[in-house]
């Protein structure tokens, strides 16, 4: 077993800033249900063509299988809704947000000269511990936010686009309630004959830690025009989100499962939050190259870097399961999952179909010589309405989201259209145990 580096105070801050781009198409999902043995592929049935000329196939793609991760999915069974959409610069919330960011700029500045300014050290004191009661009770009001949010999603009450929004909203604060939490740290730790308790310090980090991620941040940045519209996946049930995208050549994801996060007062050892991450992704954990563990017993962040990209999973010491996770793929390295193939007007489209907001793979060439087709590529919803999401460019290949229930993807040059109708397939799914 590789060493372990226990840390006791940490914080992840991941900034995702890159362009891609897209357009917009939606989906409702049904419940995703249990997904098969890691390494495993369902099979397929293809429609068969109206055209004589077309022909279909279905196959594996053997020659380009990646490591397959487990991925945090929504609780099986449960009501739940998903979209795929292109979001885009929107003033409206780029101005919320710059103005909310100054906002808990001041109120971190007010906070430590609030300190900075007792006239005794008794006082001071008083003053850290008053000054870290509200950032948790601020956490908790955020966390309950996201739970609405989730369940106004799931409901129809709110699009995506009003998700996305009140989701980056708690990012930011939360990523400035963590920096005012260091800097009250910091002035503990310059007070005479005072200390806070580390437990109760990095239990609220890793709390601020769970109400942020690494998509909301993209989304925001997307939203205030500091990155090119991007097509996002939003999935949601009763008090679990599921959010991701592409950004630059990576697959990014974040998942919450506030079905098994359990606050109790039970305490484990980084060696048991150790050994829940490699039950949960047992298929890269032999692989990795890094891993540090960040906590004291409340919860635990396991971080861990492999060759096809980087996991973030949080361990709750109550239920002893993940219950939120961030990954990190590039698109060299995912497994692209199974092959489905469709040739018409001398142009063959091959879809590598992947989970519900898994990273989808299109590519189109010519059916008689295999060279690359740069055309438009289409993604709906079978039956409903297709939307551009980009072109398969000089290389033929396009990567986008796949979206949640049976779907059509569609490439068209000139006169000439190809199409591909399939489902996505079962997540891999991190295991939880009850």
């Amino acid at each position: 077993m590789r060493a372990l580096h226990v840390l006791l105070v940490g914080i992840v801050v991941v900034s995702l800033v890159a362009t891609t781009g897209g357009a917009s198409s939606a989906d409702t999902a049904v419940p995703d249900a249990d997904g098969p043995p890691v390494g495993s592929t369902a099979a397929v049935t293809a429609p068969s063509s109206v055209d004589g000329a077309t022909t279909r196939q279905v196959s594996e793609d053997n020659a380009s299988r990646k490591v397959s991760v487990n991925v945090l999915s929504l609780p099986p069974g449960t009501s739940n809704r998903s979209s795929v959409e292109t979001q885009y610069v929107d003033l409206g919330p780029a101005l919320s947000f710059a103005s909310n960011a100054s906002t808990y700029r001041i109120e971190t500045l007010t906070a430590v000269e609030n300190v900075r300014s007792a006239e005794t050290t008794e006082e001071r004191q008083q003053r850290i511990l008053g000054e870290l009661n509200r950032i948790e009770q601020r956490a908790i009001s955020l966390r309950s936010t996201q739970s609405r949010t989730a369940s106004a999603f799931v409901d129809g009450d709110i699009e995506q686009r009003e998700a996305l929004v009140r989701l980056a909203r708690i990012d930011i604060e939360a990523r400035a309630l963590e920096t005012r939490r260091e800097r009250l740290a910091t002035l503990a730790e310059e007070t005479p004959e005072f200390s806070v308790d580390a437990g109760r310090m990095d239990s609220l980090s890793r709390e601020l830690d769970s109400i942020t991620g690494p998509v909301r941040a993209h989304a925001a940045a997307v939203l205030q025009g500091q990155s090119n519209p991007t097509r996002f996946y939003v999935a949601t049930s009763a008090d679990s989100v599921v959010l991701s995208t592409i950004v630059g050549d990576a697959y990014v994801r974040e998942a919450y499962r506030g079905d098994v996060r359990n606050r109790t007062t039970d305490r484990m050892s980084p060696e048991e939050a150790f050994d829940i991450a490699n039950r949960s992704y047992s298929t890269i954990w032999d692989l990795r190259t890094d891993t540090e563990i960040l906590g004291s017993g409340d919860s635990y962040l396991v971080r861990v870097s492999y060759p096809g990209g980087d996991l973030s999973a949080f361990v709750d010491s109550g239920s002893r399961n993940v219950f939120k996770e961030f990954q990190r793929r590039p698109l060299a390295d995912v497994d692209r999952g199974a092959l489905v193939s469709d040739t018409r007007d001398g142009l063959r489209l091959q879809v590598n179909r992947t989970y519900p907001g898994g990273p989808l793979r299109v590519r189109l060439i010519e059916a008689s010589t295999g060279d690359p087709v740069d055309a438009n590529v289409t993604v709906g919803r079978d039956g409903g309405e297709s939307r551009l999401v980009g072109a398969t460019g000089d290389d033929g290949e396009l990567w986008t989201l796949s979206p949640g229930s049976r779907f059509t993807v569609t490439a068209i040059r000139g006169n000439s259209v190809v199409l591909v109708t399939t489902s996505p397939v079962p997540s891999p799914r991190v295991e939880v145990v009850r």
